[in-house]
């Protein structure tokens, strides 16, 4: 198929775009990067910190929320000489888990959640866990990059008593980039957007406010280019920042974003 054949295709990540370009270009289409998540950066310092009060204290509940932070940590605390001992702890606590990318960083390490989220979402995990007690518990979280008040406070409410690992965190976009990519879009040079993640969407949005630019960039996605999401979250983000139309796969991959795509340009033949 090359149902993309013409179609510039802009690639919001920061990460794997050199495999999503060549999807891309398996379609016929013409990747262009253009990132709106800002450098993805460890204060190992911190997370070392974050590793041993969680080693020290072990949780009786681990939430594991990116398949990237499960990673990181394992390296940070690999580096540290605390990976047998964190290892240990994973292996010996409830571990639940959101999205697909997490629990298939989990199995690489032949370890399997109590309960994950069958949406991907923070919601929908805590849905799974509803009726699980955690009054007097101790919740350590796995946070993704950015703070998730709505997660910590309903285990705060839930009686648990909760502590972070944040091992990653972003930075906003640079604003050359974000700059290019509304002209881009307004002057209708790029027919499609790729995003993978929600953050993506919120910094992007973020910074088209910041240049006043908000009108233009929807209209933009309510007429020609089309908004494409690596999954649900991603699209839930989208679609709360006012965009009508989103592309999204039926499971969560890049092959089958880019497929979804394709088969978006098939439909309005």
């Amino acid at each position: 198929m090359t149902k993309l054949l013409g179609k510039t295709v802009a690639i919001a990540a920061t990460r794997k775009t050199d495999e999503m370009s060549r999807l891309v270009e398996k379609q016929g289409g013409v990747p262009i990067v253009r990132s709106t998540q800002g450098t993805v950066f460890t204060p190992k310092e911190k997370v070392v910190t974050q590793l041993r009060g969680f080693i020290e204290e072990p949780p009786d509940w681990v939430v594991l929320t990116t398949g990237i932070g499960v990673e990181t940590s394992l390296t940070i605390a690999r580096e540290h000489n605390l990976e047998d001992a964190f290892l240990d702890l994973l292996t010996n606590t409830s571990i639940a888990a959101r999205g697909y990318k997490t629990k298939q960083a989990l199995k690489k390490l032949d370890l399997q959640p109590v309960v994950s989220s069958s949406d991907g979402t923070l919601n929908g995990l805590t849905s799974e866990i509803e009726g699980i007690s955690f009054y007097g518990k101790r919740v350590g979280i796995q946070l993704h990059g950015e703070n998730a008040p709505d997660l910590v406070s309903w285990f705060k409410e839930k009686g648990a008593e909760v502590t972070f690992l944040l091992p990653y965190e972003h930075t906003p976009p640079e604003q050359p980039v974000v700059e290019q990519l509304v002209r881009e879009m307004v002057s209708h040079e790029v027919d499609a957007i790729l995003f993978t993640s929600a953050i993506q969407v919120r910094q992007f949005f973020t910074a088209v406010r910041e240049m006043d630019a908000l009108e233009g960039v929807l209209d933009a996605f309510h007429s020609k280019v089309v908004a494409t999401a690596v999954g649900q979250v991603t699209a839930g983000a989208l679609f709360h920042e006012g965009v009508q139309r989103v592309v999204s796969p039926e499971h969560e991959r890049m092959g089958a974003m880019v497929v979804a795509l394709t088969k978006h340009y098939e439909d309005i033949q």
